[in-house]
């Protein structure tokens, strides 16, 4: 009877650690997407910002969302984290040709 004990103490504890592995794994992978949509959620707005400037239709040091929606630069865009869409106030800042985007909550 122990080795039939012993044996299933293996199966469940070989189990278990497949599994936590497992989920590691999917959570691992589900975090690197939500990274990459939240890159990609600041390129777009900054790519929409840039594009504005050029354009010279925006102007000044900070161009907001709101800017952007207004003159059709920018569809509505939703935080991948929050599944909130980006608050009108965020704003795109340009220091030299550096451009950083400022979400406001």
């Amino acid at each position: 009877m122990s080795i039939d004990k012993n044996k299933i103490m293996i199966y469940i504890a070989l189990i278990a650690l497949i599994l936590a592995t497992i989920i590691s794994s999917v959570l691992q992978a589900n975090n690197r997407h939500k990274d990459n949509l939240y890159k990609s959620m600041n390129l777009k707005v900054i790519e929409a910002a840039k594009k504005c400037i050029n354009d010279e239709i925006c102007v000044g040091e900070k161009v907001f969302v709101k800017e952007l929606y207004d003159n059709k630069y920018l569809e509505e865009v939703t935080n991948p984290y929050t599944k909130k869409t980006l608050n009108e106030n965020s704003y795109v800042t340009k220091k030299n040709n550096d451009y950083e985007l400022i979400i406001m909550e």
